[in-house]
């Protein structure tokens, strides 16, 4: 090949490369996003826990005053 030959050939070449390159991130994005995702679904609900038991144990505690109370 001639250097004439050899310059469209890797125009296409760098060109199919940088597509795969793209795809690639963009994978790579949805993972990241997907773990994001699933991170601070579990952090909300172990802080939807974390209410719910300080509730309860403020209607715990309440109770055991009215009974103190009798």
């Amino acid at each position: 090949m001639t250097a004439v030959e050899q310059g469209p050939l890797n125009h296409r070449l760098g060109a199919a490369l940088q597509g795969v390159q793209r795809a690639r991130l963009r994978i790579h994005g949805a993972v990241r996003i997907a773990i994001a995702q699933r991170l601070l679904g579990l952090a909300h609900r172990l802080l939807g826990l974390a209410q719910r038991l300080r509730r309860l144990a403020a209607h715990l505690a309440e109770a055991l005053h009215q009974v103190g109370q009798s």
